[in-house]
């Protein structure tokens, strides 16, 4: 044979069905995903370094751990120096998160947001509230959202990153957690811009 070296090594790899979310934060949290709806994380600060309790859906990291979970609850724990999130399960019921310093969450039941935190220091009470997204991304300094009917809209910590919705279509959307301020999205065509 191949020693008890590579037999351990396979029995590890087998525990773990593939993945379909990965994500991280500056090395210091890292979550996996995974197909079976089993969320894994590890950190060198205050996050669990094994299998969270739960089936989930979602998960997203900044400092602080969001995930949701399966029935749409939204469970959050870590480090919250940005007043992210009360740590627990939450009783509202949400379509998708993103923790950015910030988070945001999309209701399930109208499919309006809530944020709560702070960019860097600007609180995150000015953000649109009478309008339904479909999809959420927090990132250092800017939110952006894909709108119901699939036009893209962006806020942040500065005026300058406030503006009204585009007429072009998107299907997806990601906003970068650094300092940049900068935003990506896939155009229907899809054109990365």
């Amino acid at each position: 044979g191949d020693g008890p070296e590579v037999a351990s090594e396979v029995a590890r790899a087998q525990a773990f069905p593939p993945a379909r979310q990965v994500v991280a934060y500056s090395g210091d949290i890292r979550c996996a995903l995974f197909t079976d709806d089993r969320l894994y994380c590890n950190s060198a600060g205050n996050v669990p370094t094994s299998w969270v309790d739960g089936e989930y859906s979602w998960v997203s990291t900044y400092y602080t751990v969001c995930a949701l979970r399966t029935d749409g609850r939204r469970k959050c724990w870590g480090n919250n120096d940005f007043r992210t999130a009360p740590a627990g399960v939450s009783r509202t019921v949400y379509s998708d998160l993103s923790v950015g310093g910030p988070l945001c969450m999309i209701r399930q039941s109208d499919h309006l947001l809530e944020c709560s935190g702070t960019f860097s220091g600007y609180e995150t009470n000015n953000y649109p509230r009478d309008v339904e997204f479909k999809r959420i991304s927090v990132g250092g300094y800017r939110v952006c959202g894909l709108l119901s009917d699939n036009r893209l809209q962006c806020w942040g910590s500065q005026e300058s990153y406030t503006f009204e919705p585009t007429d072009e279509r998107y299907t997806a959307v990601y906003a970068d957690t650094g300092y940049s301020g900068s935003h990506c999205a896939v155009h229907e065509s899809g054109r990365l811009d």
